[in-house]
C-alpha cells in the first residue's frame, strides 16, 4: 500500500509539473553599451521575421504530438525596440529616413525541448541575417554600400524532470541580449554606418 501512494503522489506530481505553457515572453536581456565614440550618424532599421512558424519553443514528448508555444509579443517588434535602443545609446539617431538604412532578418529564433519521462534536453537556436545599406556622399557623387552578415547564438542544456519555462525564458533573452549587442557594437558595421 505504501508503495502505491508514493507511486501515484510521485505521479500527480509530474502530472503537476507537465503542465505546458501557453506563452513565452522575449525580452533580450539589456546591458548598457559603452559609449566611448559617440556617433551623430543617423540609421533607419527594419526587422522581418523570416521564420515558416512563427512560435518560439516546441515541446516535444515520446508518444505525443509535438506542443508549439508562441511569444506574448511579435519577436520583430521585441527586437526592434531593443536595437533602437542600443543604437541610440550609442548615438546614433534613429529615424525613418536615417542616411544608413539596417534590415535584420530573423531567420531562426527557436528553443527545442526534448521531454522524456524523467529528464529534458533543450537546444536553443538564434540566427539573424543582418542587411546595411549606407549611402557615401562625396563632392561628386553619392553611391551606396551594402553589407551583409550573419549572427549566429546557440545554446543547449539538460535537467531531471520537466523543462521550467521561466527558466527557458530567462536563459533565452540573456543568449539573445548578447547578439544583440555582439550586433550593435560589431565594428565592421559600425564601419559601415559612420
Amino acid at each position: 500500500m505504501n508503495k502505491s501512494v508514493m507511486l501515484a503522489l510521485g505521479l500527480l506530481i509530474l502530472g503537476g509539473c507537465a503542465q505546458s505553457p501557453s506563452t513565452f515572453i522575449i525580452a533580450p536581456s539589456q546591458a548598457l553599451v559603452p559609449t566611448g565614440a559617440q556617433s551623430t550618424s543617423s540609421i533607419t532599421l527594419k526587422v522581418i521575421d523570416n521564420r515558416r512558424a512563427k512560435h518560439i519553443l516546441e515541446i516535444n514528448r515520446s508518444g505525443d504530438p509535438a506542443q508549439y508555444v508562441n511569444s506574448t509579443g511579435q519577436g520583430d517588434i521585441v527586437l526592434l525596440d531593443s536595437l533602437q535602443q542600443r543604437f541610440a545609446e550609442q548615438g546614433y539617431v534613429v529615424s525613418n529616413n536615417g542616411a544608413n538604412a539596417i534590415t535584420v532578418i530573423i531567420d531562426n529564433m527557436l528553443i527545442t525541448v526534448a521531454q522524456q519521462t524523467f529528464s529534458y534536453a533543450t537546444k536553443t537556436q538564434v540566427t539573424l541575417t543582418i542587411n546595411v545599406e549606407s549611402k557615401e556622399q562625396t563632392s561628386n557623387n553619392s553611391s551606396n554600400k551594402k553589407l551583409s552578415k550573419t549572427f549566429r547564438s546557440a545554446a543547449s542544456s539538460n535537467g531531471p524532470l520537466v523543462a521550467d519555462i521561466a527558466v527557458l525564458e530567462s536563459d533565452f533573452n540573456i543568449l539573445l541580449g548578447k547578439l544583440l549587442k555582439n550586433i550593435s557594437q560589431d565594428q565592421q558595421i559600425q564601419q559601415y554606418i559612420k
